[in-house]
């Protein structure tokens, strides 16, 4: 039931007239995606191996080398899984708010991008990929970052998402793409076939 709630009732906030109101829906979503998903407990696809590797750190899945040491950091400073969640949620939930909010400057926009990110990727892919969560928030911020004219920044940005998910490097594709000068048309036709 609470899925339905954010959906049915954070939308309407894009109508809002007061900028300041939009604002606060804007921070109260954000509390709400990272609780929701730092709250959680035995949920999500992978969750007992993220959970048995947070908790016996000798015991290493064969993970990419930047998740193992975020891990080794986070598990430094606790030994909370649920401290170790919130703070792999923030991550890409606040890289994903800032991109939202950096390429559309209009508030309803970032609202309603953020209704479509929740409805049609949040609640399918952030519960139990760790990894993956953080890599994914990298990449689409090194995406924003590159529609920005700032290459090497994306590119950073990329080669440090696949250090959390080597499928991250599948995002080096827009520099290629864009090399082609392929339009979208043609890019489409690609996927499509």
């Amino acid at each position: 039931m609470i899925y339905y709630i954010f959906i049915v009732i954070f939308p309407f906030f894009s109508f809002v007239k007061n900028k300041n109101i939009k604002i606060y829906a804007l921070m109260l979503s954000f509390l709400f995606l990272v609780s929701f998903c730092s709250l959680r407990w035995q949920t999500g696809t992978d969750w007992l191996p993220y959970y048995d590797d947070f908790m016996s750190p000798g015991n290493r899945h064969d993970f990419e080398i930047g998740y193992v040491l975020y891990v080794k950091l986070i598990r430094y400073l606790t030994d909370n899984y649920t401290l170790f969640l919130f703070t792999t949620s923030i991550i890409p939930i606040a890289l994903i708010f800032w991109g939202c909010l950096k390429t559309q400057k209009n508030i309803s926009l970032t609202i309603l991008s953020v209704c479509v990110f929740y409805s049609y990727y949040y609640l399918g892919s952030f519960f139990g990929a760790e990894r993956r969560i953080i890599a994914i928030g990298l990449s689409f911020f090194a995406l924003i970052q590159y529609k920005s004219n700032k290459k090497v920044q994306s590119l950073i940005l990329i080669l440090c998402a696949s250090t959390f998910h080597i499928s991250s490097l599948v995002t080096l594709s827009v520099f290629l793409i864009n090399k082609l000068s392929l339009n979208l048309y043609k890019i489409l036709l690609v996927l499509g076939a």
